[in-house]
């Protein structure tokens, strides 16, 4: 196929040997020009590696330009070029995927990403960025369209949020909700601080720093215990003083995730904790950290990129 002259945009050209470097030199036979081809396209996916460095390991753009053949200017036309391009799509087998982790991370209190995660394998198959913070709908809606595309778990392990609960078993209705151990017992700590000062709340933090090591029969004899111990007590705690209300609020969130506390015990593939999501929030806000300045309308396309590679990776 003939390159058209940039010059006069002839169709009439021919080949004309090479450049120093070897590129394959033309020249137009109507207004003698002589040029070499270049294919942008060609270009950027030759150096996409670098792009792939400055998303993956947090490397600045002068970083980047230090250990790379390329200049400043080219590793940010190199970014800017990526990032207006979506990531590739890659296939999934969501009827064979049973087992699922569930949660959300903020970025500065304005954005939300959402996410489930392929327990066995680490690899995020759905997720969504958000500027409102996660709720029955948003993750509706997501659930939704992994369900069209075959998805069909047996369990989800997530945090708690009774929005997010409802809308999976809309979705779902006979799936199993896990709720994560740790964060039963980081959330339940935090209510009742470090040094709780009633008798009530010593036991509750005690029966919470068991629950990583105890099976459902030994925690649900401790449990048993507390609630005759100091069940009425905890009943006639105010509700406006904020030691006694979060008192109230751990044994609240015992008594409510019972009966979803346990299902890790009959099924070993069920994930007990959301850990593995956690330390890929971890991970990725540590890289995404190191480009802090991206404009709005990049932010979004970092967040794919950053879950492509780490998907192919895997």
């Amino acid at each position: 196929m003939h390159k058209s002259c940039p010059s006069c945009s002839s169709k009439h050209t021919k080949k004309d040997g090479f450049t120093p470097a070897g590129s394959q030199r033309y020249k137009c036979v109507t207004c003698s020009y002589r040029y070499t081809w270049q294919n942008a396209t060609n270009k950027y996916l030759k150096a996409q590696i670098w792009f792939k460095y400055w998303v993956l390991e947090g490397l600045s753009k002068r970083q980047i330009s230090n250990i790379s053949p390329h200049s400043y200017s080219t590793i940010k036309r190199l970014c800017q070029y990526w990032l207006k391009q979506a990531p590739p799509t890659i296939p999934y087998h969501f009827a064979h995927i049973k087992y699922l982790l569930f949660d959300g991370t903020y970025f500065k209190h304005e954005h939300c990403l959402l996410v489930f995660m392929d327990y066995p394998t680490g690899q995020v198959i759905g997720h969504r960025y958000t500027t409102i913070r996660e709720n029955y709908q948003t993750v509706y809606d997501l659930a939704c369209e992994l369900k069209q595309k075959g998805l069909n778990p047996i369990s989800v392990t997530l945090d708690g949020h009774p929005s997010v609960i409802r809308a999976l078993i809309t979705v779902w209705p006979h799936v199993k909700i896990q709720r994560c151990i740790y964060h039963i017992i980081h959330q339940g700590s935090m209510w009742l601080r470090t040094y709780p000062k009633t008798q009530a709340g010593k036991d509750l933090k005690a029966l919470l720093q068991g629950l990583g090591n105890n099976d459902r029969e030994a925690f649900e004899r401790d449990y048993k215990q507390v609630i005759e111990q100091h069940g009425e007590f905890i009943k006639r705690l105010s509700s406006k003083t904020i030691g006694e209300k979060d008192v109230k609020k751990a044994m609240a969130l015992i008594t409510n995730a019972q009966g979803n506390m346990w299902h890790y015990e009959q099924d070993e593939n069920i994930a007990p904790t959301n850990n593995k999501l956690e330390g890929y929030f971890s991970e990725l806000k540590q890289k995404y950290r190191a480009h802090k300045g991206l404009k709005k309308e990049h932010r979004e396309a970092y967040l794919n990129w950053y879950i492509y590679y780490k998907n192919r990776a895997k």
